[in-house]
């Protein structure tokens, strides 16, 4: 499936197989945020979540959104 990641649900995205230019035969799997913050809790390293504003889900709830979910790990 091609398009907009905003245009997908969750379970197209988890479908979807990226490559990249380093190793375009790779195939990796878009994880969630909770699974990409979860993978961390087990390291010493930090994540920097850079939050985009769009039409459908203004910045200024944003913070409201993320917070708890963040407050968890």
């Amino acid at each position: 499936k091609t398009g907009l990641i905003k245009d997908m649900t969750l379970a197209q995205v988890k479908e979807l197989k990226v490559s990249t230019d380093v190793e375009p035969n790779g195939i990796y799997r878009v994880p969630t945020l909770v699974e990409v913050l979860d993978l961390m809790r087990t390291t010493d390293m930090m994540v920097n979540i850079e939050l985009k504003n769009s039409i459908c889900f203004p910045l200024l709830f944003l913070p409201f959104f993320y917070m708890p979910l963040l407050k968890l790990f």
